[in-house]
């Protein structure tokens, strides 16, 4: 934990600046792992709002009681990036959800594919306390205030669309975008290629991120045609919560540059 992170909720009613600490997690990191006691301070941003200090003033075995202080209003990453997701193993979920959190991401959508597996639908992953704590592990450890948009365009009770009605709500949604997609395949294109012809391509740009099995014919059919190009983060075969590393870390890369 290199941040702390406060919520609205965790504030005290009625108090200034008071708030209180009551997830075992955190709880735990800080008195047993950071060995923090009444009267140290530590790094905290109040999430969405601003980055300070966190005074700690009573603690006991399930909660921490102290006062914030903020001391600047952070900037969010720009330009911003988007990822499109098919439905993953429920731990590669929650890689994806951490290094979002961890990187900055701005939003971050599920959709069923093709070859999505139906198993993985009514996964726990899905709950939203989990998609947030989730976020939370990565918002910690990357410095990060900001809480990515994650939305699940299925249902994770079982009476979920069939995939190919919920490929055409992606292709809706590719659509509706129109413009600065790219979907990631290792046959494709370097992102620096895109970046030398099109330097604007980092403009608000989607990324989809395929099945496991990767996209189906019909898929990739469906992406060329709505305008979708293929990137390659490498020639390797990578496991998807890799090829979002790999591309995060080229998209850091491209920006240094730029």
């Amino acid at each position: 934990m290199n941040l702390l992170l406060l919520s609205n909720e965790d504030a005290i009613s009625n108090t200034a600046n008071k708030f209180e600490l009551k997830s075992p997690r955190v709880v735990q990191h800080i008195q047993k792992i950071l060995k923090k006691n009444p009267g140290d301070r530590l790094k905290t941003a109040l999430a969405n709002r601003s980055i300070g200090i966190f005074r700690i003033e009573k603690m006991d075995e399930t909660s921490i009681v102290g006062t914030y202080r903020p001391l600047l209003v952070p900037s969010r990453r720009s330009p911003k990036l988007i990822l499109w997701s098919a439905i993953q193993r429920p731990p590669t979920v929650e890689k994806l959800l951490q290094l979002s959190g961890t990187w900055g991401v701005h939003e971050l959508e599920f959709f069923a594919t093709d070859l999505s597996r139906k198993e993985y639908f009514t996964s726990p992953i899905w709950k939203s306390e989990v998609i947030r704590s989730e976020l939370r592990i990565g918002m910690e450890q990357g410095w990060n205030a900001y809480d990515p948009v994650v939305k699940l365009n299925f249902s994770s009770a079982g009476n979920h669309l069939s995939p190919k009605l919920q490929t055409k709500s992606l292709l809706d949604r590719i659509l509706e975008k129109n413009k600065n997609m790219y979907y990631l395949d290792r046959k494709g294109s370097d992102l620096s290629v895109y970046f030398s012809s099109n330097p604007g391509f980092l403009s608000d740009s989607v990324f989809l991120l395929g099945p496991e099995p990767g996209w189906s014919k019909r898929e990739k059919k469906i992406l060329s045609e709505a305008g979708c190009k293929p990137v390659k983060v490498s020639s390797k075969v990578l496991r998807t919560e890799q090829a979002l590393a790999f591309l995060l870390s080229r998209w850091e890369e491209i920006l240094a540059r730029k």
